[in-house]
């Protein structure tokens, strides 16, 4: 652990992110050591203490929405993002204000696999076989051709109907993430992947997973319905934009 270290990120993502819906700690470089790092207090609850207090669809959705937007904010900027996603890390304010907390975990991707990873979404979603195929290939998910190996056939077809279900929230311009088909739908991928120990997959993907599948967890457990049609554009950009 190097709290310096820490110290550097919590004031890269302040100035990143702090804003009238988003609020990060500062540092205090000064009072601060590779062992001790001293910030400034954000108040506010976590997502449990938060729905024990019966709260309303509206701000539900609206809490929602904002850990929405901060995660596409990230891919947007194509800079380091929040590697760490999840309940213990995101505060609900009193003011309406997400408070995004502890930058012990962040990551900055090689741009072809982050650009890989994002071409995930739009491929899954046109159904090619083909191109699934060939970026599954480039990722490391596929070891050998489908069509000739048993095993890697039954990965491809998992991991296609996966991908296919965690792209499902970007087919409409918005998504009810409270939906519990959708959510056992969810789970039984991610209990039931015919995996062995053999390794699988880009490195990256550790990191890639924690935070997209810790976003979805937390936005399950608060039953929200999100806006997609701009992150649909975030998206969009960065490809048009290469």
């Amino acid at each position: 652990t190097d709290y310096t270290e820490e110290g550097k990120s919590i004031k890269r993502f302040h100035k990143r992110f702090s804003s009238d819906s988003v609020v990060t700690p500062e540092w205090f470089p000064e009072l601060s050591t590779e062992r001790v790092l001293t910030m400034t207090y954000i108040k506010g609850v976590h997502i449990n203490e938060f729905l024990a207090e019966n709260p309303v669809q509206d701000k539900k959705d609206r809490f929602g929405q904002l850990l929405w937007d901060f995660f596409h904010n990230q891919i947007k900027d194509r800079d380091e993002v929040h590697a760490d996603t999840h309940p213990g890390n995101f505060l609900f304010t009193n003011d309406g204000k997400l408070g995004v907390i502890d930058f012990g975990c962040v990551k900055t991707f090689p741009d072809d696999f982050f650009m890989n990873y994002l071409k995930l979404l739009p491929t899954h979603l046109n159904r090619d076989n083909e191109e699934i195929k060939a970026l599954y290939k480039e990722l490391n998910v596929l070891l050998d051709d489908p069509e000739k190996d048993k095993k890697e056939k039954e990965v491809f077809e998992f991991c296609k109907n996966y991908g296919y279900t965690f792209a499902m929230p970007y087919i409409t311009d918005s998504f009810n993430f409270g939906d519990k088909e959708y959510k056992n739908l969810l789970k039984g991928y991610t209990k039931n992947p015919p995996f062995t120990n053999k390794p699988r997959g880009n490195k990256h993907f550790i990191y890639t997973t924690r935070v997209h599948l810790g976003l979805y967890h937390l936005l399950m457990t608060l039953g929200a319905t999100v806006d997609t049609a701009h992150s649909k554009e975030i998206l969009e950009n960065i490809f048009k934009n290469r």
